[in-house]
């Protein structure tokens, strides 16, 4: 009759208090929902414990809202940058501080220098003209330098024609681990901009002259002729 009693006192007392322990703790690491709590029988040892968990799933709950919350937040800044890289018009490059393609955003492909694929993991040496490489890392030494840099124009042959561009670089914000300089340049096609400006400098030039002067193009078609 005592071991009895003291069988039914140790079940309803310490296991099945244990056994609840363990499969609600068995339930929310299945589900992964840690708004399950185990329910307190006692205010002994066993009590004690179920306390100590369930503080600590309000902990990991508190954290894990956190985590949702920032992965949302991250998930609508991601949408917001791609919709903002869409509306830009302009070729968007990041370039390492030797020159090399890391990210290319390009809404108009055809006034890249070399298909994107081509140019990534490249450096602009490798890709452009002497000349337009060399203006590419005066603009980063600029950056690097001040911060940013502005106001630096490069041509390019481009299947459709001679195209300028004018380049604005800003450096990147990197880790104080990251052993080298990253830099965020856009290229904005002036190049309307570049011919009507070059029009009307040698307008001018030639139609301010006393002397009989006329433009001609390199076929020798007559363009424009002066009234002196």
């Amino acid at each position: 009759l005592i071991a009895f009693y003291l069988t039914k006192r140790l079940t309803t007392f310490i296991i099945d208090p244990i056994s609840k322990i363990v499969n609600t703790t068995r339930n929310i690491s299945l589900s992964g929902d840690y708004t399950l709590r185990i329910n307190k029988a006692s205010e002994d040892e066993i009590g004690s414990l179920a306390d100590e968990l369930n503080s600590m799933m309000d902990t990991i709950n508190q954290r894990d809202k956190l985590l949702r919350d920032a992965e949302s937040s991250l998930a609508e800044l991601n949408l917001d940058l791609s919709a903002t890289l869409k509306a830009i018009p302009d070729l968007l490059f990041e370039l390492g501080d030797d020159g090399e393609y890391i990210n290319i955003w390009a809404n108009h492909p055809e006034l890249l220098a070399a298909p994107r694929e081509d140019m990534l993991g490249h450096t602009i040496n490798e890709i452009l003209p002497p000349e337009a490489a060399n203006t590419v890392m005066s603009a980063l030494k600029e950056a690097e330098q001040k911060g940013v840099s502005g106001g630096h124009i490069i041509r390019l042959d481009l299947p459709q024609g001679a195209s300028w561009f004018e380049l604005s670089t800003s450096i990147k914000q990197l880790p104080s681990s990251t052993p080298h300089s990253h830099f965020i340049m856009l290229s904005r096609d002036i190049t309307d901009q570049f011919r009507a400006e070059q029009q009307l400098r040698i307008a001018a030039t030639a139609f301010e002259s006393h002397e009989g002067m006329m433009i001609t193009d390199a076929k020798a078609n007559i363009l424009q002729v002066n009234h002196a």
